[in-house]
Order: C-alpha cells, then structure tokens, then sequence
C-alpha cells in the first residue's frame, strides 16, 4: 500500500486539530495573576448585596447565577460546570476586593429543589477552593 506525503501531512494536521480542540486551556482553568488574594478590610462593612463589587454567586437548583459587573446585563446563570471558565473569563476590574466571592443559596424553592442545591453548592465550593478564591457567606437570596 502506498501512501503520499499529502495523505500523512492531512492526518498530522487532523490529529493536531483535535489535540488543541480537546486539550483545555491551562489559562482558563485559572484566575488571572493580577487578581490579589482576598483583602478583607475592603468589604466587611458591607452590607447589602447591591453594594457588593466582585461577584456574587446564587447557587439555585439548575446551576448557578452569577452576578457581576464583568458580565453584559450584569448576569448571567451556568450550569456549574461552566462556573470555573465563567470566572475566570471575568475582567480582573471585576475583583476589586481580590479573590473573594458572596455565595448564598436562592431561598425561594420547591421541596425536591433541596438535595439538587445541596449538590451545586459543594460543586461550587470545590470550583473555589480550586480557584483559590474565598468565600464571604450571605443570608439566602
């Protein structure tokens, strides 16, 4: 059998396609070195989630909604999978108190919501720790 050189340069090519194409993006997979740790002393003292600066996750039973200046219309819901490339596609100007988010689980919710919220707040608890960003626990939303 014989093969041409196109045949073989054609293979490499698709082959290499599809590494780049499968292969995640280490950049993606963290948040941007400019972004500080966490800096508590510019946001204790606050006090209403309209007021909060960084983001503010609302872990709800289909994922989670985010909510950030860093995202058009403000907001925007993922499943949690898509947590991680959601935050760190976030402009660093989107973390003015470092690397720190509100978590809060929505609190309007039918009965079989409970274990399917449960789930997504430890999956998102994960994401974060991954992240190595903190967590600033907020009352229900």
């Amino acid at each position: 059998m014989k093969v041409s050189m196109f045949s073989i340069a054609v293979v490499l090519l698709s082959v290499f396609a599809c590494l780049q194409a499968c292969v995640a993006n280490p950049a993606e997979d963290k948040l941007d070195e400019k972004i500080p740790k966490a800096d508590k002393k510019k946001y204790e003292s606050i006090r209403d989630g309209k007021d909060w600066a960084n983001p503010f996750l609302v872990v709800t039973a289909e994922g989670v909604e985010i909510r950030s200046k860093g995202i058009a219309k403000g907001r925007k819901t993922v499943a949690t999978k898509e947590l991680r490339k959601t935050l760190t596609s976030l402009p660093v100007s989107a973390w003015p108190y470092g690397r720190v988010v509100a978590v809060v689980e929505i609190g309007i919710r039918s009965d079989n919501d409970d274990a399917l919220i449960k789930e997504n707040r430890k999956s998102v608890e994960k994401i974060l720790k991954d992240l190595e960003v903190s967590v600033d626990p907020w009352p229900s939303a």
